[in-house]
């Protein structure tokens, strides 16, 4: 029964993908630890640390109570919360890499309509955060006061632009299809000291379009949402 169940919530988040034609998974990084995530595939917290392996790190409290799972964004990431690490960690260089969306239905994975440090996503019971319903809910087309359709976001990418994905497994190396630089000299400086180990068939590029923000930022900025509930927030974001 349990098996059925498992190979059902397969085949129901499969199709939610290619319905919205979700083929793109973001995961950003310190590109200091690129290099090992390549040989070792995204591990999660609570392993990185009780094996002892050195890595870098960006939220050192990890308000969603599961330092055992790994955070992605659905077709873009975060923005919010990527700038606002990347001004917050001085002479910091980060990546962001793209993962197949085969992760979603060949992992297990809990779905969050908004930061999964939010009050109202730790209130629900992660067994339900796992259903492919929760999923859908990513999609939700009234979002408090936003309206999805009225801001033409893009079919693949959540209402909420602080969506997450939790994934409570190690994710293989083998998901990753593409690595994006901040600029060339940061993938120039990456790739002459790593590209005999990675001439892999993966992509790599210098490419800032996954380190901008989203199409409908500007009524993110001016929503009337009770930010007590978002825990990942910066006030001095420009957007």
């Amino acid at each position: 029964m349990y098996a059925k169940r498992r190979r059902q919530r397969k085949r129901q988040i499969q199709q939610i993908c290619i319905e919205r034609d979700i083929i793109t998974l973001c995961h950003f990084t310190r590109i200091d630890n690129l290099s090992s995530i390549l040989q070792k595939g995204l591990l999660s917290r609570s392993y990185l640390e009780t094996s002892g392996q050195q890595f870098l790190f960006n939220d050192p409290d990890r308000f969603d109570g599961h330092k055992d799972a790994i955070c992605l964004s659905i077709s873009f990431p975060n923005y919010k919360m990527f700038y606002s690490y990347r001004t917050r960690i001085e002479h910091s260089q980060w990546v962001v890499l793209l993962l197949d969306a085969k992760v979603l239905w060949e992992l297990d994975c809990a779905f969050c309509q908004e930061n999964a440090s939010s009050n109202v996503v730790r209130h629900i019971l992660l067994e339900d955060r796992k259903k492919p319903d929760a999923l859908n809910g990513v999609f939700v087309e009234d979002y408090r006061t936003i309206n999805r359709q009225s801001l033409k976001i893009p079919s693949g990418y959540p209402t909420n632009p602080q969506a997450e994905v939790l994934v409570f497994n190690a994710i293989s190396d083998r998901y990753i299809n593409e690595v994006h630089f901040w600029d060339n000299i940061a993938f120039d400086r990456w790739w002459s000291s790593n590209s005999p180990t990675f001439s892999d068939g993966r992509r790599y590029c210098s490419n800032q379009e996954y380190f901008r923000y989203r199409c409908d930022y500007k009524k993110w900025q001016s929503a009337n949402l009770n930010n007590d509930d978002i825990l990942e927030v910066d006030d001095d974001m420009p957007f």
